[in-house]
């Protein structure tokens, strides 16, 4: 990674691909980087405020790209 440890990473994806949304998100972790994706909204939570707040945190922006991203 070009980035030091624990850079704040964002991941975006269709919903359809959350297992490889999943398997990114904890190599990515594995490592160092601190991800977060929509698994870290808690029950409650305003979603939208959620979102923006990590991508305003953001250093590194990951788009997951597939069929169901292009559609």
């Amino acid at each position: 990674m070009s980035k030091p440890a624990g850079a704040p990473v964002f991941v975006s994806y269709q919903r359809v691909d959350v297992e490889h949304a999943r398997l990114l998100a904890e190599r990515l972790t594995a490592y160092g980087g601190d991800v977060w994706w929509d698994r870290e909204i808690r029950p409650g939570e305003d979603w939208r405020e959620g979102i923006v707040a990590a991508i305003e945190r953001a250093e590194i922006v990951v788009l997951l790209h597939s069929a169901a991203a292009e559609r």
